[in-house]
């Protein structure tokens, strides 16, 4: 019974340290996703941040916008100024800087990289782009307004291939003038791989990772156990997972919202349970990473810093409490292999103590027949050896005491003897006594008579 409630609370203990240790794993596997992405993009930006420190490219931007203002493209509409530039897409064609470029992409990961003045036409590029004004695209605002984009995964044309968009605002190193933009296509199999490479491994069954861009409500990887799924489309949870990672980003890059107010802004909007918000550190930038349940699954989510990227981490609610269950077994297991070695423990230890007991009852029984040489053996426990002592001590006893009455017994019998012999002899002097007295009465009586007679 001891045993059965042992293993009863530390099984409800240990059951409940396997769960936790699941659940901040499933954290660790979207923390470590955030961290693999961030890493990603900021090796991509050392491609633009290369090409923008080489003087060819500032002084090409510079002239580029020059040549613009001339020319008045500024003022003239996109179809215009596309018509245009319809056969080079190049403001004005540059066989050193595009050959540049061509050799920055066959060192590097990237697919294709080109770079515009400050009214987004084309300068240079390393393969021709589909369109030669760039400054009515998403990444080439977003560069200019806030000096880089991270753009969503898209098929892209001229790359013939799934980019992702890494795109940084060049500015004169003198004076901070905004000069244009460069842009760099990045193959989503590069993050795919990357991340596979440190998560793969470490995922099991059900556990899924996905990154997401929030803002775009587009997938840009999953990665499963059995490595990176390119065609996978879906979002584990679907829209309301993509609404929970918009939340989540907009309150990391807003820094309003406490953490209270965030989980009741995620509570308001789904049918949410167990939500868990935390603020951890990447690469000193702050991310806000979200543990909730929905739907039978357990999420983690981890904000990427200075990116409308999500990283999530998906895992069956099943197989959280199946840590449990398996642990149960274990645990029956144990109780029962434990229950079972001590009984036969407790059966072995009877017997060592009633064996030296059984054979000492044995011996009493000798000892009440007569038997005074018999002794106890001294074995078994060491209470059992200290009474064997004692009783072959007590045994000791009473034979020396026997030995003695004994002895003495035989010295009362000599004495009994002797005694009996004297009384004989006593007995046949004293009849002899009473004989001759009785003779002498006679003969005085006789004497006596004869006298009177006489007289």
């Amino acid at each position: 019974m001891p045993l059965a409630i042992a293993s009863a609370i530390g099984y409800n203990i240990t059951e409940s340290r396997m769960k936790k240790q699941a659940l901040s794993q499933l954290e660790e596997n979207a923390l470590l996703a955030s961290k693999t992405v961030t890493i990603f993009i900021r090796d991509s930006f050392k491609i633009p941040d290369l090409v923008a420190a080489n003087p060819l490219v500032i002084k090409s931007m510079q002239a580029g916008s020059e040549k613009a203002q001339t020319q008045g493209l500024p003022q003239q509409s996109i179809e215009t100024v596309e018509q245009q530039f319809a056969d080079t897409k190049l403001l004005e064609a540059d066989a050193t800087l595009n050959q540049y470029l061509e050799r920055v992409v066959q060192s590097t990961s990237t697919v294709e990289i080109f770079f515009t003045e400050r009214n987004g036409f084309n300068i240079a590029f390393s393969n021709p782009t589909s369109d030669f004004v760039q400054r009515d695209e998403g990444w080439w605002q977003t560069s200019q307004k806030n000096g880089q984009a991270v753009d969503e995964p898209e098929f892209d044309e001229s790359a013939n291939a799934v980019i992702v968009a890494i795109s940084k605002a060049v500015k004169d190193p003198q004076t901070g003038e905004f000069l244009g933009v460069i842009k760099t296509g990045i193959p989503v199999t590069e993050l795919d791989s990357n991340i596979a490479n440190y998560l793969s491994a470490g995922l099991k069954k059900s556990q899924t990772v996905q990154v997401v861009d929030s803002e775009a409500n587009s997938l840009m990887t999953t990665i499963t156990a059995q490595g990176s799924e390119p065609k996978r489309q879906e979002v584990i949870g679907g829209e309301s997972i993509f609404k929970v990672a918009k939340t989540l980003r907009d309150s990391a890059q807003n820094s309003v919202d406490s953490l209270e107010q965030l989980k009741q802004s995620l509570q308001e909007q789904g049918d949410f349970e167990a939500i868990i918000l935390q603020q951890k550190e990447v690469f000193s930038e702050f991310s806000t990473v979200a543990q909730l349940e929905y739907q039978s699954k357990v999420f983690s989510f981890s904000t990427i810093p200075n990116t409308d990227l999500v990283a999530i981490a998906a895992v069956d609610s099943a197989e959280i409490e199946a840590v449990g269950q398996n642990l149960l077994t274990v645990f029956a297991l144990t109780a029962i292999i434990l229950g079972s070695a001590s009984l036969m423990l407790i059966i072995i230890l009877a017997r060592q103590l009633s064996q030296p007991l059984t054979e000492l009852s044995k011996k009493t029984q000798q000892v009440a027949e007569g038997n005074l040489d018999v002794q106890a053996e001294l074995k078994g426990t060491l209470e059992t050896i200290t009474l064997a002592e004692d009783f072959n001590s007590l045994v000791n006893q009473v034979k020396e005491r026997t030995t003695q009455l004994e002895i003495a017994n035989k010295e009362i019998k000599k004495l009994n003897k002797k005694l009996t012999e004297d009384n004989q002899r006593m007995a046949a002097e004293l009849d002899i006594f009473r004989k001759i007295e009785h003779t002498t009465k006679n003969l005085l009586q006789t004497i006596n008579e004869w006298q009177q007679n006489s007289i």
